[in-house]
């Protein structure tokens, strides 16, 4: 089947990909990362096709997430995004090959790259005869899989706060150990309520940097700025990016 989706672009048979009885969580993930995957190459065609591949590509995600017992395509993809990065857990850190050694890092925005330093002095790239080594593959796919990942996270995050998705504050805190997807949402203003502020694993801080305690079934949402103007905040979080230097993900409190 997933020969035929790939070979012929059959969107039919990509919709009813996630009917086939699944296996575990593995086979879900896998399922997961080849739709995402084939809705990625629509790229390399023109505008309608990749109106049409990525509405096909959306049902599949659906039909997935119904087929394994989730809510919805975005409850879906956090535990799919998260799984992706338990699994490779073991590729973080430090790898030494010969002289070389190569670390496998996630800066504070989120975004992966692999460093690399020949008896502790910073190389600008991955020697040539390392290429091929096993290990740098494996970092080199990962890192691949990360940036994809981010953009994946960005895109899903602004789409949850067009649609007024709300989370529960423990699927926010099931996050907080995730270093791609976390740092993002770290950056965005959350509400629960009438309450806004930044996540944190207690919570949200509010505009007031004031810890406010949230049970794991509290509702949260990702606040537009048209919330923050109904309450009186939306300038009071413009300052505190301005003053803290805080760039978002994507547009949030300084939305047109």
């Amino acid at each position: 089947t997933e020969a035929l989706i790939s070979d012929k672009r059959n969107k039919d048979l990509l919709m009813a990909y996630p009917l086939i009885p699944l296996t575990g969580e593995d086979d879900l993930l896998r399922r997961y990362a080849f739709i995402q995957k084939f809705r990625k190459e629509s790229k390399k065609f023109g505008a309608q096709r990749i109106a049409s591949e990525g509405k096909a590509s959306e049902m599949a995600l659906r039909n997935l997430a119904t087929r394994a017992g989730y809510a919805d395509t975005m409850r879906l993809t956090l535990r799919m995004e998260t799984k992706m990065f338990e699994d490779n857990r073991e590729l973080m850190g430090e790898h030494i090959i010969d002289d070389i050694t190569l670390t496998f890092t996630i800066d504070e925005n989120g975004k992966a790259d692999i460093l690399v330093a020949k008896n502790g002095k910073a190389l600008k790239s991955i020697p040539a005869k390392l290429k091929k080594h096993e290990t740098v593959l494996a970092l080199t796919a990962l890192k691949k899989t990360f940036t994809e990942q981010y953009r994946r996270a960005k895109k899903m995050f602004e789409e949850a706060m067009e649609d007024g998705t709300v989370f529960s504050m423990g699927e926010i805190r099931s996050l907080s150990a995730h270093p791609v997807v976390f740092p993002m949402l770290s950056k965005l203003v959350l509400m629960s309520g009438n309450t806004f502020g930044f996540p944190s694993t207690d919570g949200l801080i509010n505009e007031r940097n004031e810890a406010v305690i949230l049970p794991d079934d509290a509702p949260v949402s990702i606040a537009h700025p048209y919330h923050l103007y109904q309450n009186g905040v939306w300038q009071t979080y413009q300052r505190i990016l301005f003053e803290k230097k805080i760039v978002q993900p994507f547009r949030q409190v300084f939305r047109e």
